[in-house]
Formats: structure tokens, C-alpha cells, sequence
């Protein structure tokens, strides 16, 4: 048993996973490129603590990575961490996948670009008009954006899901576009308000992805 300490994916996986600083862990075993890391807070036994699988995409790419989450079998949440540098400035963003059984029901992003609001206003199915007066009523009402939009009618249910879908398509697709920073899967219930299931298998995803990695690469040894 011992304190945390700093490992290269410690820091922002423990900030995507609520770990605090001096929060005792176990490593049970490491595998090459990753760790499983019992987490044991006050009063809980090792045998009863939470896993997480940590390490860093250099080490562990991001197909390899959620194939690891999908393989085990289990419901839980894949947080990946990286250093965006896009619109001139840096900043340090989390985008979290989350399995049940296997597979993806759900995903978020810190980046404000990958939030529904702004996806659809750069996919043109509002304007900004309507996302300043539907931002409006979530700030004030504490409500999300997908349900006001519900509400207002601004989208019927079935067009809120599919934008919601390609919304989650999207932030999904968007982890193959990097190549630096970190991760870690931990075992949890997803809540029922998470139950969100893609069209295709999780399998169909990561082979897009892939091929769509491996297709920017060519096109750009090729500029």
C-alpha cells in the first residue's frame, strides 16, 4: 500500500477520475504499457476497492486503449486526458467514454466545441440566435441543453436523439486525431440517465477510427 505518487499519467487521471491528492492506492499489477491501481479510500479493504487501469497513449494507443475497456466486459468510464493547442491557446481537456457491459452508451468533453449546443451550431442545425436563447433558459432554469431544446420544440425527440448520437459519434471519432496523453478506465454503474447506446458495435468504431487515422497520416507525408 502506499501514498500516490507521480507517475506520467497520475496527475491529469486522477483529476478525470476525482482522485485526491494523497489518496491511497494499491497497484495490483502492472502490464507493460498500463497499471491497475486498486483504489482504497478511508476504511475500504483492498479487496473491495474500485480498479482503474491507467497509462498513457504513447505507450498505449487510443484503439488499444478502448478495446482494453471493451474486452473487459464491464460497465465503467474511460477518461482520456490531452493538451489541446487548438485556437492559439493551450489548455488541458478530459473527454470520457462510458461502457456498460462492453459497450458505449455515452460520451462527454470539456471542449467547448464538442458540447451539443455549440456541435450543432457548427453543424447548422441552429443558429446562434436560438443557442444564446436556449443557453439563456438552461443557465437560468439549471436545465440541460438537450432538454430545453426538447421544450421549446426547437427539435422533435427524434431529431434530438440523432443529433445527440452524432454528437457522441463525433466526440468519440475526435480521440483518434491525438497521440499524446493519458487515460484510465475505472469499473462503475453507469446510471440509468446515462443508458445511451450507439447504433453500430464499439468494434465497427475503433476500425474507423483506425482507418480514418491511418488516412490523415498518408495525406500528410503526402503535403
Amino acid at each position: 500500500m502506499s501514498e500516490i505518487r507521480v507517475y506520467p499519467f497520475e496527475t491529469p487521471a486522477a483529476a478525470a477520475l476525482d482522485l485526491k491528492p494523497g489518496e491511497r492506492f494499491e497497484i495490483a499489477m502492472g502490464a507493460g504499457p498500463w497499471v491497475l491501481v486498486r483504489r482504497l479510500p478511508d476504511g475500504v479493504e483492498p479487496e473491495n476497492a474500485k480498479l482503474i487501469i491507467a497509462g498513457t497513449v504513447a505507450d498505449l494507443s487510443i484503439p488499444e486503449a478502448l478495446q482494453l475497456a471493451q474486452t473487459s466486459g464491464k460497465d465503467g468510464e474511460l477518461a482520456f486526458t490531452f493538451s489541446d493547442h487548438s485556437g492559439g491557446t493551450t489548455q488541458e481537456i478530459t473527454k470520457k467514454i462510458l461502457f456498460r457491459r462492453g459497450d458505449i452508451v455515452y460520451a462527454t468533453s470539456t471542449l467547448g466545441d464538442d458540447r451539443l449546443g455549440a456541435f450543432l451550431v457548427g453543424r447548422g442545425r441552429i443558429d446562434k440566435r436560438t443557442f444564446g436563447e436556449v443557453q439563456f433558459l438552461c443557465d437560468r432554469e439549471k436545465k440541460k441543453f438537450g432538454r430545453v431544446l426538447g421544450e421549446k420544440g426547437v427539435l422533435s425527440s427524434r431529431e434530438l436523439y440523432e443529433a445527440v448520437r452524432d454528437q457522441v459519434e463525433a466526440i468519440l471519432m475526435s480521440l483518434f486525431s491525438y497521440t499524446d496523453g493519458t487515460f484510465a478506465f475505472v469499473a462503475r454503474e453507469i446510471p440509468p440517465a446515462d443508458n445511451f447506446r450507439l447504433p453500430r458495435p464499439t468494434s465497427f468504431y475503433i476500425m474507423e477510427g483506425v482507418r480514418a487515422s491511418d488516412e490523415l497520416d498518408e495525406h500528410m507525408k503526402q503535403v
